[in-house]
């Protein structure tokens, strides 16, 4: 199983976004798992159009750096 190094949790972190969905759908092909946030169900993000959203990460440190604020007690 694929466990980014720090320096490569880094290096995602700072990509602009074309790559760095370039980089998420690499990895979820190839490890064939996504992770998302959960707590009494999932956690949710929107649009300024008011669109909903599940977000996912390709692995579980990506999502566990996001879970802050108001999804910060919910768990992997």
């Amino acid at each position: 199983n694929w466990h980014p190094s720090q320096k490569e949790y880094e290096g995602v972190v700072r990509l602009s976004g074309e790559p760095r969905y370039k980089h998420f759908i690499k990895k979820i092909v190839d490890e064939e798992q996504l992770w998302g946030l959960w707590q009494n169900g999932w956690a949710m993000a929107g649009d300024d159009t008011g669109k909903q959203f599940i977000p996912v990460w390709p692995h579980p440190i990506y999502a566990e750096a996001c879970a802050l604020d108001s999804w910060k007690i919910i768990s992997l």
